[in-house]
């Protein structure tokens, strides 16, 4: 007897993960920022951002979004408790404006929250896809996967250290 409601194997045909520019480097940085603080995880913080991107192609999955999103919240979860993770980036060495870490980063956690617990009409009132209040937006997919893009960027410049912008620099008048 055949059931049904199980998902079908991928087998060979797995789908490729989302990609995402300097995914390589910023999950050396996501490891590296876990490093420097202290916390330990069962994971790496690059699992979760990889697993995050991965989950984007299986949209046949009803949980895919939540999933996604679980993973990316879980990224800063752990810094809640601990001064925030506006300390934990500037005890990292970012070169992130200060004064804008924890607004930047902080839209993104609630807005993963949000969609991690099924809570799609908050999610859409977040001033990270542009909603309020007053006009929530729809959480479409492209909606989601630009934004989870958008953290990738946020955290990218975020987790940027000075000795990154010195080798920028070098870089620069080398060429």
């Amino acid at each position: 007897m055949k059931d049904k409601a199980l998902p079908k194997s991928y087998g060979e045909k797995i789908p490729a993960p989302v990609s995402f520019p300097d995914k390589d480097e910023l999950c050396k940085r996501l490891d590296a920022l876990y490093q420097s603080s202290g916390i330990q995880l069962g994971s790496t913080p690059s699992s979760f951002f990889n697993g995050a991107l991965y989950v984007l192609r299986y949209k046949d999955n009803p949980d895919w979004m939540a999933q996604s999103a679980h993973s990316l919240r879980e990224i800063l979860y752990q810094f809640k408790g601990s001064g925030g993770w506006p300390n934990a980036f500037i005890s990292y060495g970012s070169t992130y404006n200060v004064n804008r870490i924890g607004r930047d980063v902080g839209a993104y956690h609630g807005f993963f929250t949000n969609v991690a617990h099924h809570n799609l009409k908050e999610a859409g009132m977040s001033p990270v896809v542009g909603g309020t209040k007053s006009n929530p937006l729809t959480i479409t997919d492209k909606i989601f996967e630009n934004i989870v893009l958008q953290f990738g960027k946020v955290l990218f410049l975020a987790l940027r250290r000075q000795i990154e912008a010195h080798r920028e620099i070098d870089n620069f008048f080398n060429q």
